[in-house]
């Protein structure tokens, strides 16, 4: 789980009925400050992103 989704204070509710393209794939839950990657345009929460970043600097969806 993200950073900013443990600090988030909230429940989402019917969070199942969240449309995919607004979830985040690391951390699997809804974007809490996006970010995209100018490369490859893939999208990821940024406390996420980050902390993929730091041991891997490639998106961790393509590699790119």
């Amino acid at each position: 789980m993200c950073d900013a989704q443990t600090q988030r204070g909230f429940d989402y509710l019917h969070e199942e009925s969240i449309e995919k393209e607004l979830v985040c794939s690391i951390c699997r839950d809804p974007y809490i400050d996006p970010v995209t990657i100018a490369g490859c345009r893939h999208t990821f929460c940024r406390s996420g992103i980050r902390r993929v970043l730091k041991n891997q600097p490639a998106c961790p969806l393509c590699r790119h």
